[in-house]
């Protein structure tokens, strides 16, 4: 696979027969961002030029202005909340105009990076020429970032002062004038923001994401180009022909059982999960003896995983906001750009199952030496079985959940046969640990399931 391939790999490129082609793409992509960039700026200007005789002629020639408008109404107030409705359409539309004229050259930036790629031309991962983020020396699309552009602040004051003008001669209170103008200037901003959104942010994201940075909730860079990541990897299982459908099954058994009725946050699991924890804290304990009965839980869905997994950097300190953070972001975002399947598929390929093992690639060549393109149920259960196991260690759980989902007849005996066989040739081959507490729990397992391993042996 040529290099630009395992970053673009869905796009074509043949060399020999397309290169003049992409040369003339490349060089149409460069006068568009060109002539978007002019455009752009003579935008400003023009924006700037427009406010700033708007302004004029508001505080020097109001008295013409009512009486140009008499033969309409008499009553001047009318006229100046008239002039400022056309004010504030305006600047919407200034508003729109810019973060399209912005988004265009963004795009075209990208696009140049990629068709640089396919060219051959690559500037290297070392930054010591270009500023980060420039497209001179730029490698992956997503480096070049759609956000807020300093010049539009420049719009958003003029609107303010030329609000500021009309309200003075509608003889409103200061505070009132202030007041509305602020909320004008919130709502131009939010207009902006809106039109600048990147492919799969929303406004949710945005918001929810400045929030929870202010309580210290470190998120990642750019979400887009980590979202785009993830996706490539899915790509490449799909290349590798991959069949993830018992991985996916067992996933859900496990992991999330009603991952396909809820919208990103399972409330009941929540609850249940806030309950369990309950029962460390002396004062729940004195009024709710009950809560000793209810089982340690985790509340996690897999909508909730993939985001902490993906886009938190600091998973293990602030867990209380971080875990409000997960919650608002799987439900009211990820859940929403992503379906169901896309979840799962960018879940297996991303999560961690052992140390320095990251995604379902990795994890068949660490722990089987192979690519498994059917994995058999029992495979599929090892794998998920250890994406919950940070320590490398079997812990005693796995017998409980062997026991439900053979109880649920997701499990058989043949299943439950192999599950112990691979256990124990992982475990002998060094990759897992099976004592816990002075425990072994791979003896236990096979003690528990002695009748199955005995009447496979006594009838081969």
């Amino acid at each position: 696979m040529v290099s630009w391939q395992q970053y673009f790999p869905t796009y074509h490129f043949d060399e020999k027969k397309n290169r003049d082609i992409a040369l003339e793409e490349y060089k149409f992509c460069c006068k568009v961002v060109e002539s978007e960039e002019r455009i752009f700026d003579n935008l400003t200007k023009y924006i700037l030029a427009f406010g700033t005789i708007i302004i004029s002629l508001l505080s020097g020639a109001n008295k013409q202005i009512e009486k140009v408008f008499s033969g309409i109404t008499e009553n001047p107030k009318y006229i100046w909340i008239g002039i400022a409705i056309l004010v504030i359409l305006f600047f919407i539309f200034m508003t729109i105009n810019f973060a399209e004229r912005q988004k265009s050259i963004v795009f075209a930036k990208r696009k140049i990076i990629v068709l640089r790629r396919m060219l051959g031309i690559d500037y290297g991962t070392q930054e010591f020429l270009f500023k980060k983020g420039m497209l001179e020396g730029a490698n992956m699309p997503f480096s070049i970032k759609l956000k807020v552009h300093y010049l539009y602040f420049m719009i958003l004051a003029l609107c303010f002062v030329a609000l500021f003008i009309i309200g003075n001669f509608l003889e409103c209170d200061l505070t009132n004038i202030v007041l509305f103008d602020f909320i004008i200037f919130i709502i131009l901003y939010l207009v902006y923001i809106c039109c600048i959104l990147d492919n799969n942010e929303r406004m949710f994201l945005v918001i929810f994401r400045i929030f929870f940075s202010i309580l210290g909730v470190r998120f990642v860079d750019n979400f887009e180009h980590i979202l785009y990541r993830a996706k490539l990897s899915v790509d490449e299982c799909e290349r590798q022909k991959i069949n993830l459908n018992n991985l996916k099954k067992i996933l859900v058994a496990i992991e999330d059982r009603n991952f396909y009725q809820h919208k990103g946050v399972d409330w009941k699991a929540t609850g249940r999960a806030l309950l369990s924890r309950g029962r460390k804290i002396p004062f729940i304990q004195r009024i709710m003896p009950c809560i000793q009965t209810i089982p340690f839980s985790g509340g996690s869905t897999i909508t909730q995983q993939l985001f902490r997994t993906l886009f938190i950097e600091n998973i293990d300190k602030r867990i209380w906001r971080r875990k409000l953070a997960e919650i608002c972001l799987s439900r009211f975002w990820l859940n929403n750009i992503l379906s169901k399947e896309e979840q799962l598929e960018i879940y297996l390929n991303a999560v961690r199952f052992d140390r320095q093992v990251f995604g379902i690639m990795q994890a068949m060549k660490h722990f089987y030496k192979k690519y498994v393109k059917d994995l058999s149920i029992a495979q599929s259960f090892f794998l998920i079985e250890r994406v919950s196991v940070t320590s490398g260690t079997m812990l005693p759980k796995i017998i409980d959940i062997i026991v439900r989902l053979e109880n649920e007849k997701i499990l058989n005996k043949n299943d439950i046969k192999e599950i112990i066989t691979i256990y124990t040739e992982v475990f002998q081959a060094g990759k897992i640990k099976v004592e816990f507490k002075n425990e072994n729990i791979l003896e236990k397992l096979c003690k528990r399931y002695e009748d199955i391993l005995n009447f496979t042996t006594d009838n081969g």
